[in-house]
């Protein structure tokens, strides 16, 4: 743009002022579709973070006493059987550990 402004200017086809003012609304567009390019990722980021939380919202709610729970006065029992465990598939730190 730079060369057509100047060769329109050489050939008087265009005054410095309109020259100067095309170039400077030139560069303000080209600055602003440069932050907007730039902000697309964020955008998107919060586009799919709306999406999430409206197919959690968009979900029936529970009613309250739908669920039943045992009676706390006779405790819980918790069993595991054949336990493993090791961090990040390093060696085996519980190997095969039941508890009652």
């Amino acid at each position: 743009m730079l060369i057509v402004g100047t060769i329109l200017l050489v050939n008087q086809q265009l005054n410095i002022g309109q020259f100067i003012a095309a170039e400077i609304i030139i560069l303000l567009v080209l600055n602003s579709v440069e932050k907007l390019i730039m902000n697309l990722g964020t955008v998107y980021d919060t586009l799919t973070s709306i999406e999430k939380i409206s197919s959690l919202t968009d979900k029936p709610a529970e009613e309250n006493g739908s669920v039943q729970l045992a009676p706390a006065d006779q405790g819980l029992q918790v069993e595991m059987q054949q336990l493993s465990f090791s961090y990040n598939d390093e060696k085996e730190i519980l190997i095969d550990v039941s508890l009652k």
